[in-house]
């Protein structure tokens, strides 16, 4: 059976860049049915927490991957925190110490006199060996080992040493990760080796530019407090490494799972593309269910005071429906719908230079005047309206839809009018027109 693994260090919130971790492992679990498992790997102990931990496997569920093992839903090889596992560690140092393969180090001592008491690391001996592995995505892998450390005098684990063990016992058969663990490779071929363990299968990733893991603003968290939508994060992160096979940069990798294959991973390290990550977010905003949208815009509109507990959610999914064209991520809805909540303020040097023009004046009369021989207000009325104002003034283009929009919405920019007129409704236009006027 296929088994994977996710194991971050829970020192910090999980970004764009290594949840691809996550995804990658956990796409090819579902693809051959087989099963995903976190591991946190916590032995950087000044900087690891259970509020970091705790995040990771929280900002993963709301991305929607699923763990069928660790520490928050526990397995048949629990522990799944390194930290939990310090014996076991210890037991498979002692057993490299009596095969010959590790010998005690001493160096951090210096010029300390060494007595039978005194601390030790455990460096294995690696001989300067030539290990040749394979890679599913690089194929044959050549690389000389020297020595190194795989147990520390305080009897933590190194990266290397624990992650061999770890990946032994909780018997994963394939090792999916970045490309900057290519070389590392090599020595946990010889630690399985020396071991008696049978070497899981290969495939590395290759890493992305732009991204950096001090750059807050792209980690998991912030981007889902923003409201930005997880399937957009899901399918940006898929082509920082995979591309589908017809091309295309918009898809659900759920409904391709047949087409994933890591030997299909891109060998040149790729670059984050950040306007191609907004123009996908807002393509998913657009696309969403809009009952969604309301809810996640919710919270953002009363924080800001545009609506209470009271607002009827018809009125505003009409207003999310008309504004979300030009939104990445549902917090910026804030910034485009204010004049369907607050009155217009006309005093906007922008605003009020386009509204003192002649022809301005001209239009705005005439819509009034049409206006208000209306019944009821829809998109095809406002359509017909404008157009009429066009043929009566002979005014047309900005000339004509900018005193319009600058009028009701105290805005140069926006949706088209004829979509926002309907749901401001007839009598809060004529209100405005009049106000103006």
């Amino acid at each position: 059976m296929v088994r994977v693994r996710f194991a971050p260090s829970p020192t910090g919130n999980i970004h764009i860049g290594n949840v691809r971790a996550a995804l990658f492992n956990y796409i090819f679990a579902k693809k051959m049915k087989g099963q995903m498992i976190l591991r946190l790997e916590d032995t950087d102990l000044e900087r690891s927490s259970e509020e970091s931990g705790q995040g990771i496997i929280e900002d993963l569920q709301w991305l929607g991957i699923v763990f069928d093992e660790g520490p928050h839903v526990g397995g048949p090889y629990a522990p799944y925190k390194q930290t939990q596992r310090l014996d076991l560690y210890r037991e498979y140092a002692l057993k490299l110490l009596e095969s010959g393969h590790a010998e005690k180090d001493y160096t951090h001592l210096e010029n300390e006199t060494i007595t039978e008491s005194s601390s030790y690391a455990i460096r294995f001996k690696a001989n300067q060996k030539k290990v040749i592995y394979h890679d599913l995505v690089f194929g044959e892998i050549e690389k000389e080992v020297e020595d190194f450390i795989i147990m520390k005098s305080n009897g933590i684990p190194t990266y290397h040493f624990a992650v061999v063990i770890d990946d032994h016992l909780m018997k994963i058969s394939h090792v999916i990760r970045g490309q900057d663990h290519l070389g590392n490779t090599a020595k946990h071929v010889l630690l399985c080796e020396a071991l008696g363990f049978k070497s899981p299968i290969y495939a590395h990733y290759s890493l992305t530019h732009g991204l950096s893991k001090r750059d807050a603003s792209k980690s998991i968290r912030s981007l889902r407090e923003k409201g930005f939508l997880p399937e957009a994060i899901i399918n940006v992160a898929m082509l920082l490494g995979w591309y589908p096979k017809d091309g295309q940069e918009k898809f659900n990798i759920f409904n391709r799972l047949e087409e994933f294959d890591p030997k299909d991973f891109s060998k040149v390290n790729a670059n984050f593309d950040e306007e191609k990550f907004n123009w996908l977010a807002g393509q998913y905003i657009r696309e969403a269910d809009i009952h969604k949208i309301l809810l996640l815009a919710k919270p953002f509109l009363l924080e800001k005071g545009f609506i209470n507990t009271s607002t009827q959610d018809d009125y505003l999914m009409g207003v999310i429906d008309v504004v979300r064209g030009n939104i990445k991520c549902v917090s910026e809805i804030t910034d485009h719908v204010e004049y369907f909540f607050k009155e217009v303020n006309y005093q906007v040097e922008s605003v009020r230079e386009v509204l003192e023009k002649e022809e301005s004046k001209t239009v705005l009369k005439s819509l009034y005047d049409k206006l208000s021989h209306e019944k009821e207000l829809t998109a095809e009325v406002f359509q017909n309206i404008q157009k009429s104002i066009q043929k009566e003034t002979g005014i047309k283009g900005k000339n004509l839809f900018m005193p319009i929009r600058s009028v009701l919405t105290g805005r140069l920019h926006g949706p088209e009018m004829y979509l926002v007129a309907p749901i401001l409704g007839l009598e809060k236009c004529l209100s405005r027109i009049n106000e103006y006027i």
